[in-house]
């Protein structure tokens, strides 16, 4: 360890050790489910249905509840720019009722004044193009024509990430529900929707068999001239290659069901008997949405059983139960699933789940589990705390629906004391409170489904899941120091805009706890209490630097970044010395490395997770074998690794040398300028360690780099420079070779970043 990190974790230790810390007190409020319905909470549920129909010229009038509803599928026509659409007479005859044209301008701007019609209501919205939205027949324009639709649409649908929850893409077949039509055009179409919005709008498309197509998991069957997927599997190498290959697109790719769970295939769905298309079977795809649906949305239309009486239904609350949370289902449409979704209604709800068993029907059991649904199941606050001090929390907060909420959010707390209301930061991501994760019995991996007989989940699941929802959060606020004294109550405020007087509570997040913990004035939800008092020891202790205080809100816009960087000190509590033992579902997979408890080890390696994954603290497997999620290297070689990663002021070195021969930070300290900027010497330093130094920023006067959503992009630079992504441990992430005077970089997750150009580095935080 370097001198300057020892001697900070030094000063850290000894610093918290003279205080005398104040309890944390439980608050002893109602932690169940109260079972209330939460409609209200975006993005999640069952959706009503509206349409609009687009033509060259015409205006949409929005008038009424015509096309708003809280949330929707938004039905999107495009018959008019299409010379096959066609209609009927009133003598049934077929009348032309479109030219194949680009979306005119009229038309774009209906879209934009639907969805902004939306936003303004604080409505979200699944939405389907379609040419052919009352499902007369294929009216598709060919593909140069659909490929600019999709291309216009998509630069629309990424000024609105909070609005869009899910676009199912449409655009080929009766309905645009994909049922005809060549699977590659599908393939390209996907694409450019894709390569033209933002890292925010997620898509789906009808079959698995289209997305194999997009993955390029298919194989020519020659004698019967289909297509076969031998590798749709998560497991399989050639999967695993193609989704590292896609890196961030495979987190905004997924399905929409139209046949969901009407039949063991889903009215085929998924080709069970294999066949010549297959195998694709209903278990290899529901193991792709196990594992990718943690972020991307999935739904569709609830249908009725067509199992006959040889198979129980699956369209049953029983069945969603399990099925469910295997599949993050997040909505069903609900206009096009009443008849089949509303008959259950009628039967009481008995599964696993001992609120819910018994006292509801299966409708409200469904109903509450699509999407997210957050339960306080314990607050722990500290029970006084001094003038301008930390406000320290332990809360569990249990997400019990099926998925986890999608849309980025933020999170504030919302002290009041009498008249006085307060917002701050809180440092929580409000998108990685998970839902729980089933186990499932060992033999039936290859197919639970046929396995079901109506209400037997021990056959099929573990009693004890393998992760069962409860988040464990310890959110830490720096108080103003001009707070009065006094009590104050604390609330939890998940939001879009996080700001209560302004934002109109834009998208709040209400809990499942009692109502009465619920205030509508904030839109927050009620956590306890604390004492604010001048007698109070202040604790000294250093601010989580993950903590939102120290964040600054990003806008939906694309805005300049600042310099930052990081100091030794900020680093210290990183690093570690020597590899630790692997306990599945211990957590903090990112920052240590494993040298015990893996099966499939090899000897004298240790082991760290790939930094290209979704990184998570539960559901990482044992299997040290599986290169998707485990890298290998020499365990003695682990030290030297992290301690050749030097961050100082001033600068960033990287080494490949030992720690003994890398400079310290003090070296690089005592050599930097006044202002901050590396001085020669401490150039000549780094140059010593055996790698070119990495000068202060960008400091180029032509080159500019700026943010957008998940987007880091960097315009001014030499053709062909190189541009490399790295985690703060200096690990590549991605590299790229700029063909003209930009580039873009898509980050997989928000957090930290280094961006690396030529002989430059920057750290960039992107929400």
């Amino acid at each position: 360890m370097k001198k300057g990190v020892a001697f900070f974790a030094f000063f850290f230790l000894c610093a918290v050790s003279s205080i005398s810390a104040v309890d944390m007190v439980e608050q002893y409020l109602d932690y169940s489910d109260h079972l209330v319905n939460l409609n209200n909470n975006p993005a999640r549920g069952v959706t009503s249905h509206r349409g609009i129909y687009l033509k060259p010229g015409k205006t949409q009038e929005l008038t009424g509840n015509l096309i708003y509803a809280d949330f929707m599928r938004l039905l999107i026509d495009l018959g008019g720019f299409s010379s096959n659409a066609w209609t009927y007479d009133e003598q049934k005859n077929r009348v032309p009722r479109g030219v194949s044209q680009p979306l005119d301008e009229v038309s774009l701007n209906n879209v934009r004044a639907v969805l902004d019609s939306i936003r303004r209501r604080g409505g979200t919205c699944t939405i389907r193009t379609s040419y052919d939205i009352d499902c007369r027949g294929d009216q598709d324009p060919g593909l140069t024509t659909t490929l600019t639709h999709a291309k216009q649409l998509a630069e629309i649908y990424s000024d609105y990430e909070d609005v869009i929850h899910y676009v199912e893409v449409g655009m080929f077949g009766t309905c645009g529900e994909q049922t005809s039509g060549s699977g590659e055009h599908m393939v390209k179409t996907l694409q450019v929707f894709l390569d033209n919005s933002s890292s925010g709008i997620k898509y789906g498309m009808r079959s698995p068999q289209t997305v194999g197509l997009w993955l390029g998991l298919k194989d020519y069957y020659e004698k019967g001239g289909w297509y076969i997927y031998p590798d749709w599997r998560i497991d399989s190498k050639r999967f695993q290659d193609s989704a590292q290959a896609r890196g961030e697109l495979m987190t905004r790719v997924g399905l929409y069901n139209d046949g969901y769970l009407g039949s063991d295939d889903d009215l085929g769905t998924y080709l069970e008997t294999g066949g010549a298309q297959g195998p694709i079977t209903r278990e290899h795809i529901i193991e792709w949405m196990e594992e990718y649906g943690k972020v991307v949305p999935y739904g569709g239309d609830f249908v009725c059983n067509y199992n006959g009486d040889k198979r129980p239904p699956l369209n049953t609350g029983k069945y969603l139960a399990y099925e469910g949370f295997r599949t993050h289902t997040s909505y069903i449409g609900g206009s096009m699933s009443d008849k089949c979704y509303n008959f259950m209604d009628t039967v009481t709800f008995v599964g696993p789940d001992p609120e819910y068993s018994g006292k509801t029907k299966e409708k409200e059991y469904a109903r509450d589990h699509f999407g997210y649904r957050f339960v306080l199941r314990d607050s722990k606050i500290i029970e006084s705390v001094g003038i301008g001090g930390l406000l320290k929390m332990n809360l569990k907060i249990q997400n019990v629906g099926f998925a986890n909420n999608l849309v980025s959010k933020k999170a504030t707390v919302i002290l009041k004391n009498g008249s006085t209301t307060l917002e701050l930061p809180m440092n929580v991501d409000p998108t990685k409170i998970y839902s729980k994760k089933l186990k499932m019995k060992t033999g039936v991996d290859d197919n639970p489904t046929k396995m079901w007989t109506g209400s037997n989940y021990s056959d099929i699941i573990e009693d004890t899941p393998e992760f069962d929802g409860v988040n464990e959060l310890n959110p830490v606020i720096k108080l103003p120091e001009d707070m009065q004294e006094g009590e104050w109550e604390v609330y939890m405020r998940i939001s879009h805009y996080g700001d209560y007087k302004t934002d109109n509570n834009y998208h709040v997040i209400q809990f499942a706890n009692d109502t009465n913990y619920f205030d509508k004035v904030t839109g927050s939800n009620y956590l306890g209490k604390f004492i604010l008092s001048n007698s109070t020891y202040v604790d000294p202790g250093e601010f989580p630097p993950s903590s939102s205080s120290e964040i600054q809100w990003s806008s939906s816009s694309s805005s300049k970044i600042s310099d930052e960087w990081f100091s030794s000190s900020s680093l210290a509590l990183d690093l570690l010395d020597t590899c630790v033992t692997f306990v599945k579902g211990a957590g903090g997979y990112g920052d240590n490395c494993y040298n015990d408890g893996l099966d499939s080890m090899t000897i004298g390696k240790c082991y760290t997770l790939n930094p290209g994954r979704d990184l998570e603290t539960t559901a990482i497997p044992k299997k040290a074998n599986n290169s998707f999620y485990w890298r290998e290297f020499d365990c003695g070689s682990w030290k030297g690794i992290r301690d050749s990663i030097v961050i100082a002021r001033g600068g960033y070195v990287e080494s490949s040398s030992s720690a003994e021969e890398s400079s310290s930070s003090e070296e690089f300290e005592s050599s930097s300028s006044e202002n901050g900027e590396s001085s020669s010497s401490a150039e000549e330093s780094s140059s010593s360690t055996g790698e070119e130094g990495l000068r202060d920023g960008f400091n180029f006067n032509n080159i500019h780099l700026t943010i957008s959503h998940r987007s880091i992009q960097i315009t001014g630079m030499a053709p062909n420079t190189s541009v490399t992504l790295m985690d703060l441990q200096g690990r590549t992430l991605l590299r790229k070779q700029s063909t003209k005077s930009s580039c873009e970089l898509i980050v997989s997750q928000p957090g930290k970043y280094l961006v690396r150009l030529g002989n430059s580095i920057e750290l960039v935080t992107v929400k």
